[in-house]
């Protein structure tokens, strides 16, 4: 957590195999900046648990930053796997904005003889990624996404919420950053940060 700020917090979720280290150049950007309250939380041995259990062991960061909010709500960055995390949280807690960073906001489809290979080379964070469950989106939060030409882990349908969100989701399309390289585009992401100070 940074300095307490009269701006909305912003909470950080890496995805699968990840930690907060991942967001390291991001966070001390912000840090050094001491505009805005930062939480990046480790969650699900580094994000491989089960979904449900993940999401209990990091909802209480997240009713945390609610709890010292100015404004009530909180904004989110996700990576991947904290896709899903964002927007089961949007219809849990007040989340003014998420930035989807390659987010797998629609979890990832995958042919069903091959979801327990997955899960027991990847975790069992896997099972529910690749599982057929409908997700349901908060209708009042407002997204921006971003998508990569070189992300080959998460489709770009996956962190499309426009068809479910409408003109609340802007889906930004870049250029040749990998997948894991998202989480260190630190200009875009804090300039997609100050967009959502309002």
């Amino acid at each position: 957590m940074s300095l307490t700020t009269g701006v909305r917090p912003v909470v950080f979720l890496h995805g699968v195999w990840g930690d907060p280290g991942n967001f390291s150049r991001t966070l001390s950007v912000l840090a050094d900046a001491h505009d805005r309250t930062v939480y990046a939380p480790a969650y699900g041995n580094r994000g491989t648990n089960l979904i449900p259990a993940s999401y209990t062991e990091l909802r209480p960061t997240l009713e945390d930053a609610v709890a010292d909010s100015p404004t009530g709500d909180i904004d989110i960055v996700a990576h991947s796997l904290g896709g899903l995390f964002a927007v089961r949280a949007a219809m849990d807690l007040p989340v003014a904005h998420i930035i989807g960073l390659g987010a797998c906001f629609k979890g990832r489809s995958t042919l069903r003889r091959l979801r327990p290979l997955m899960a027991r080379m990847v975790g069992p964070a896997m099972t529910g990624i690749l599982g057929d469950e409908p997700y349901a989106f908060a209708p009042d939060v407002d997204v921006l996404s971003v998508v990569s030409s070189a992300d080959f882990i998460v489709p770009a349908w996956s962190s499309d919420l426009r068809p479910e969100l409408g003109d609340r989701c802007e889906l930004i399309r870049i250029r040749g950053v990998r997948h894991e390289q998202l989480t260190l585009q630190t200009r875009l992401i804090t300039r997609l940060l100050a967009a959502t100070r309002s």
